[in-house]
């Protein structure tokens, strides 16, 4: 049973002041009004995040102004967000319960006031700004931060040994390609230099253009049909599970929206249920969705997933 009222949050946001050997999180709840747009993709580029807290304190406002691009430097923000149970034992009766919608990394942050509101406003990105190697590491020559792979090595075991050497607090997640689109073992061994991340991504398109991508501090690598072993909380879209208006196709897309649902994980299959789309309905593939809304004591306001699946050729199994 899905539970779908009493939103909540839990925000944690690096203090300018914060340094790693002491580090000052402010920790931000529910009932303090939060609007909030968050995007993930199953393509390389990052995901992005902006968020509006409405009327902190005056130390938190202080803490929380800081600009990434003028003092290099990481400010990690974390937002747990989800539905609290009406029993007070229930799995999401404490908000440290909530799943995790977005983990990364702010660049910028300041208060303004707009009418009788002072708004700070945080813009945010996935695990650092991979494209220019901020967070993504680099080989050396040799020590820790080098990789060769041996003779013989499958691909998969080479995939996951370069996710390894990302830095910025990223874990190497699932690596599953069908067996058809993976390349042979190495016929000699195979020395990796430069940029960890570009690394990634030419050994994604020796998979035939398989998907590499970072979602919440996890970086994964999908076939174009494969998807994650772990799919989230939702396994079928429909209205009773929160289903909005008629999915509608956008080339080879398809796009649908939903009450807010947190569980979602870029890669997981899902099965679409639509009675008014029946044409769309079928096992899918998540390969981008965008968070937005509101959460806030004070007023009631809508909070939803915009949601685009890929048509899978094969049910996969689908219990």
């Amino acid at each position: 049973m899905n539970v779908k009222f009493g939103r909540s949050y839990r925000m944690t946001v690096a203090g300018r002041s914060s340094t790693p050997s002491a580090p000052i999180n402010i920790e931000i709840n529910f009932p303090l009004t939060l609007e909030f747009t968050i995007t993930h993709n199953i393509f390389a580029s990052a995901n992005t995040a902006n968020f509006s807290m409405y009327n902190l304190s005056v130390d938190h406002r202080s803490e929380i102004t800081f600009n990434q691009f003028l003092k290099a430097r990481p400010y990690p923000v974390t937002l747990l967000a989800g539905y609290i149970s009406e029993q007070p034992k229930g799995l999401y009766s404490d908000p440290a319960f909530l799943p995790t919608v977005f983990d990364g990394f702010a660049n910028v942050a300041y208060t303004e006031r707009v009418g009788s509101d002072l708004i700070t406003r945080i813009n945010a990105i996935d695990n650092g700004d991979l494209t220019t190697g901020k967070a993504a590491g680099f080989f050396s020559g040799s020590g820790p931060d080098s990789y060769t792979a041996k003779p013989g090595t499958d691909f998969v075991t080479m995939v996951k040994a370069v996710m390894g050497h990302l830095t910025g607090g990223v874990k190497p997640g699932e690596v599953r390609i069908d067996a058809r689109q993976l390349p042979p073992p190495l016929p000699k061994e195979r020395p990796f230099t430069g940029n960890v991340w570009q690394a990634l991504q030419d050994l994604a398109r020796e998979a035939n253009f398989a998907h590499v991508y970072i979602e919440n501090g996890v970086c994964n690598m999908l076939g174009q049909d494969d998807v994650l072993l772990e799919t989230g909380s939702m396994g079928i879209l429909r209205s009773e599970t929160g289903l909005l208006g008629v999915p509608r196709y956008t080339g080879n897309t398809i796009m649908v929206s939903s009450i807010f649902e947190p569980t979602l994980k870029i890669g997981a299959r899902i099965e679409l249920k639509s009675e008014f789309n029946e044409d769309a309905n079928g096992m899918c593939k998540i390969v981008a969705y965008t968070h937005r809304g509101t959460m806030s004591g004070v007023s009631s306001r809508e909070a939803i997933s915009e949601i685009t699946l890929m048509k899978l050729d094969t049910p996969l199994g689908h219990p």
